[in-house]
């Protein structure tokens, strides 16, 4: 298209004037002014200009005499931008004054790093720098884009979270906020995570019977089964009693020193709930200690019924010996020996749950004589023996009872 265009610019730009006759090369042409009728000979020419002499002549405006890239166009117009030719301070020309087609309207490349966002690029920052949120190909960088930049574990180039790519850019952990059920979660409140939350820590919904205690629970031992503790609801239905697997001397620092026992063994064997001795001495008794309570009381490890309520244990009898330990495990009892140390318990206390006499080892404080129970009794034996009184020095087990939880 070029050399069309030069070829045509090629003119004779002094017009021709019939001026007689002039000899050019072989033959002559004569011309009569004002005839304009050809008389004989060949075609003569005067003052002919051809563009890219050097010399501007008739309708030319400028004549670099075929120097390339100069201020004058091969067909001896000013160059300017949108002319096809590739001029002094053009980066580009094509042809054309538009915008957005790789060489701008002022003959600028468009090209990433220019600050211009073409239709062809998602961003311009000025520069061709990854990693500041336009790559250097002007594309977005950012999770999602299909492309694994800093920061990112992986991109899938998509904004879904059940796959193997969250939408954080992030390989799927419980904990991350995000329910990605293909992983097994039902649930995901990511910091908020918890065995005591709403979700928890291992992405299950928390619910009664999963051994969890959730935030609308009272409890939770891990079943559905009624009066062993906690409701197939989840909220309290019976309390524990059990009987101590380690024996302690009758100076136990009082009512306070002996529940406090009481409550560090519930704990080793992870039992809820609050604990107290069944004890009594001249500060007090379980008739005036224990809260009433309408939950049955229920024996450590085999949930046997031992009394139906505190009215039920003061009636003189119960249900159920209280022979098993805090970790539920069972004394054995060899007949014909109900009165050797190994089944007898620190009490003190009457069927009717008041002080059963002033033998109390001095309030649980002195060298003296205490009053027993038999673990392995059901009658009034449970808490009041009839054996004889021993030496506070002697190692006995204690009663405890859950007075709330």
């Amino acid at each position: 298209m070029l050399g069309a265009l030069v070829g045509a610019a090629c003119f004779v730009d002094v017009p021709m004037e019939a001026t007689g006759t002039t000899t050019t090369g072989q033959g002559t042409t004569s011309m009569s002014q004002g005839s304009g009728e050809e008389t004989s000979g060949t075609t003569a020419m005067t003052g002919g200009a051809v563009c890219g002499d050097g010399i501007v002549q008739g309708g030319e405006l400028c004549d670099s005499g075929g120097l390339e890239g100069g201020v004058c166009t091969p067909w001896c117009t000013l160059n300017a931008c949108g002319d096809g030719y590739l001029g002094p301070g053009e980066a580009c020309d094509d042809e054309n004054t538009a915008d957005f087609d790789g060489c701008s309207a002022a003959c600028t490349l468009e090209i990433c790093g220019d600050t211009i966002v073409q239709p062809w690029e998602n961003c311009d920052d000025g520069n061709t720098i990854a990693g500041d949120g336009c790559s250097e190909l002007c594309a977005l960088e950012g999770c999602g884009n299909g492309s694994v930049e800093r920061g990112e574990e992986c991109d899938d180039g998509n904004s879904e979270d059940d796959d193997q790519c969250t939408s954080l850019c992030r390989a799927p952990v419980c904990g991350d906020g995000i329910v990605t059920p293909s992983i097994g979660e039902a649930c995901d409140d990511g910091p908020a995570n918890g065995d005591n939350a709403a979700c928890t820590a291992n992405c299950k919904v928390n619910v009664c019977g999963d051994g969890l205690v959730g935030p609308d629970e009272a409890c939770d031992d891990g079943n559905v089964v009624a009066l062993d503790g906690c409701s197939p609801s989840c909220v309290r239905d019976a309390r524990f009693v059990f009987v101590t697997s380690t024996r302690y001397v009758g100076m136990m620092g009082g009512l306070t020193g002996a529940d406090q026992r009481c409550q560090e063994r519930a704990a080793a064997a992870g039992l809820p709930g609050t604990y107290m001795a069944w004890l009594a001495d001249s500060t007090g008794s379980p008739i005036l200690r224990f809260p009433a309570s309408a939950m049955p009381y229920i024996r450590a490890g085999d949930h046997a019924i031992v009394a139906s309520s505190l009215q039920d244990l003061l009636d003189g009898q119960i249900d159920a010996t209280i022979s098993n330990d805090e970790f539920g495990a069972a004394i054995a009892f060899e007949p014909g020996k109900v009165c050797e140390n190994l089944y007898l318990v620190w009490t003190n206390v009457s069927t009717t749950g008041t002080r059963r006499s002033n033998a109390d080892c001095q309030d649980w404080k002195m060298l003296d004589l205490g009053r027993t129970g038999s673990l392995v009794a059901t009658g009034s034996a449970w808490t009041d023996s009839g054996c004889p009184n021993r030496v506070c020095s002697t190692d006995l087990r204690l009663y405890c009872f859950e007075i709330e939880g």
